[in-house]
């Protein structure tokens, strides 16, 4: 059990070692580091420092280690300037005044055009793996005693009827805490053995939601966060292949790339908050959002990798309309199926974006002209990983997690989203929002 969580928090460090990594990647000097680094929610409560070829550290969050050879990485490290991504339990006070008994570090490689120039080592506190290991092993000691007490008292008068059951379940918990988190019992009768083994199959149901969340983090970031890297790709690559840049042209590409930029940061720190938070599901942060601004923001964005097929967009927008919502995940949903119109429309083909409000719902809707979609594909399209062109798919970068991602951001609202489809003809999603005034 111990391994596992340390193992989901070494996965988590190393994500953040990369996103770091990614970031700082186009940085030459201290104060390019810092100012990359210095203002990104992810890297409070950690200690960051990155290294050249050679060891020797070009940036420490903690402003003690620039400019001499880093000595403190565990063995990681070198591994790290050998193009290895590693991370491993540590003790936490070797790297701070604080003493913290228990911590995990990680060191990725860094990269510039694919040819590793430096690494990037975070080390953080795990006193909330700690925290979550004692709640487990209190709890199921807890349980444990609560079972020894029952079958103490009620053994002797009903050793046949209970017994049994109550070995059984002890028998699974013990198996719990040997790190076999995942178990049901058998519930027979509605006795008060039945009601624990329901109590604890609703436990064990929420320890393998648990799991899968925290198993989908990787792929949900690395999709999260390859929109806006695209669209700065795309953005730098333009600017790089003009022959002679006008001050405006270039103001306005850099205004879009600081605008994307911006974007990521949000993205990033969501989805670390996103493995900090419980079961529940949080309220949303909405606020008042000019719709046909969010519409013109998203084709903004999309519209070099359109033009890269020679794609036509259109939007008809008949009037201005506010909706009360996170901003983020509607952009997002609204992009990830733009997205996906643009990789599934041949070259030259269009791509139509139509806002319109009929009484308390507004619709937006996204149609195109391309391979379309069979019966069977439309109902499992929004599943996660499902990819109706794998080939494509792969071409074009796709996951399978953009539509899932789309809809769960928009039935998070209270909408959600339908399909028209005719293979060989083209797709309509339309995204219904529900209208009201706050």
């Amino acid at each position: 059990m111990t391994e596992y969580f340390y193992n989901q928090k070494s996965v988590e460090i190393l994500t953040k070692a990369n996103m770091i990594a990614n970031i700082v990647s186009g940085a030459d000097t201290q104060e390019e580091y810092a100012s990359s680094l210095g203002q990104l929610q992810m890297i409070k409560d950690s200690r960051v420092v990155v290294t050249d070829l050679d060891a020797r550290v070009l940036y420490d969050s903690a402003n003690q280690l620039v400019g001499v050879a880093f000595l403190e990485g565990n063995g990681i490290m070198l591994n790290a300037l050998k193009g290895h991504n590693e991370a491993k339990r540590i003790k936490y006070s070797q790297l701070y005044e604080k003493k913290v008994e228990y911590g995990v570090a990680a060191a990725v490689p860094m990269l510039k055009e694919r040819v590793t120039v430096g690494g990037v080592y975070v080390a953080v506190s795990a006193e909330d793996v700690e925290d979550i290991l004692k709640n487990i092993r209190y709890n199921l000691i807890y349980i444990a005693l609560l079972v020894s007490v029952f079958v103490g008292i009620f053994s002797a008068m009903l050793a046949g009827i209970i017994t049994i059951p109550v070995e059984r379940l002890t028998g699974i918990i013990k198996e719990m805490s040997e790190g076999k988190l995942y178990q049901q019992v058998e519930i027979k009768g509605r006795s008060e053995i039945a009601e624990l083994g329901s109590a604890f199959n609703r436990m064990s149901t929420q320890l393998l939601r648990e799991e899968e969340k925290r198993r989908q983090f990787v792929s949900d970031a690395s999709h999260e966060l390859k929109t806006p890297l695209s669209s700065i790709k795309i953005l730098v690559d333009s600017m790089l292949n003009m022959q002679k840049l006008e001050p405006a042209i270039t103001r306005e590409f850099l205004g879009d790339i600081n605008s994307e930029i911006d974007r990521l940061t949000r993205i990033i720190q969501n989805l670390l908050h996103m493995t900090k938070m419980d079961v529940t599901v949080n309220a949303l942060e909405v606020k008042e959002i000019n719709m046909k601004k969010l519409i013109e923001d998203v084709v903004k964005s999309i519209k070099p990798i359109a033009r890269q097929k020679n794609l036509k967009l259109e939007t008809v927008i008949p009037h201005v309309v506010k909706l009360w919502i996170n901003e983020d995940e509607i952009w997002e949903a609204v992009f990830n199926i733009v997205d996906n119109a643009i990789k599934y429309t041949d070259d030259g083909g269009i791509v139509h974006i139509t806002l319109n409000q009929f009484d308390q719902e507004v619709y937006i809707t996204i149609e195109d002209n391309g391979i379309g979609l069979s019966a069977e594909e439309q109902e499992k399209i929004f599943e996660r990983f499902y990819r109706v062109d794998k080939a494509r798919d792969r071409q074009t970068g796709g996951t399978g997690l953009g539509l899932a991602i789309a809809r769960q951001a928009v039935r998070n609202h209270g909408g959600d989203i339908d399909i028209e489809s005719e293979e060989g003809k083209g797709s309509k999603f339309t995204i219904r929002l529900p209208y009201y005034e706050k």
